[in-house]
């Protein structure tokens, strides 16, 4: 479906990175302009979001070193109420004081370098909405924000990635918006060059 800018065979061919994030592709309607972040962000909210459906139970991956958690009376109640709906998704926690736990393991959908980052994402949410605990719209409200970490320490998409992206992307139940709403890629139609040119390519 996406290959390089000879492939007879491809619905995108991608042509170029004239800048950061943009990518731009031909294809058969005209040419395609692509934001590689954006792009990554649907693939992988998507990939937790198909991690997290279907089970009530999900498998837990144990951390190599248990990770200390302190927090404060908000976030040890929003945590409490929430505890057994957390435990089901996977996350290993250990009350070890009044306000302190231990995070032993996390599930198999996420990173385990963002686990501790995650939780705390997930307490801001449900500070954020006022204590009101909405377990499952937060949980996912909380993937969106890990979509996100990419960009801290990785470098720009080589063009192979860039490709496989694109493809995967293609591939996603909502390939037109990221996570938080925002356009992925956009095509302009070789009649509006034509237009433009005032002659036919």
């Amino acid at each position: 479906m996406v290959g390089h800018r000879r492939d007879p065979g491809a619905e995108w061919r991608f042509l170029d990175r004239p800048h950061g994030d943009l990518a731009v592709f031909s294809t058969p309607q005209g040419v395609v302009a692509l934001h590689a972040r954006a792009a990554y962000e649907r693939v992988r909210f998507e990939q937790l979001e198909d991690s997290l459906r279907d089970h009530s139970s999900v498998a837990s991956q144990s951390l190599l070193l248990p990770e200390p958690l302190e927090f404060d009376g908000i976030d040890r109640a929003s945590l409490e109420v929430s505890l057994v709906r957390l435990r089901e998704l996977g996350f290993v926690l250990e009350e070890f004081g009044r306000n302190f736990y231990r995070l032993e393991g996390c599930p198999h959908w996420i990173d385990p370098e963002y686990a501790v980052r995650y939780l705390h994402d997930f307490l801001e949410i449900a500070r954020e909405n006022g204590g009101v605990l909405q377990v499952e719209s937060f949980v996912r409200q909380a993937l969106e924000r890990q979509a996100n970490y990419r960009d801290e320490t990785r470098d720009d998409f080589s063009d192979d990635e860039i490709m496989d992206l694109a493809n995967r992307l293609l591939s996603c139940r909502n390939p037109y918006v990221c996570p938080k709403g925002r356009p992925i890629y956009f095509e302009i139609p070789t009649r509006d060059f034509e237009n433009r040119f005032k002659r036919k390519l």
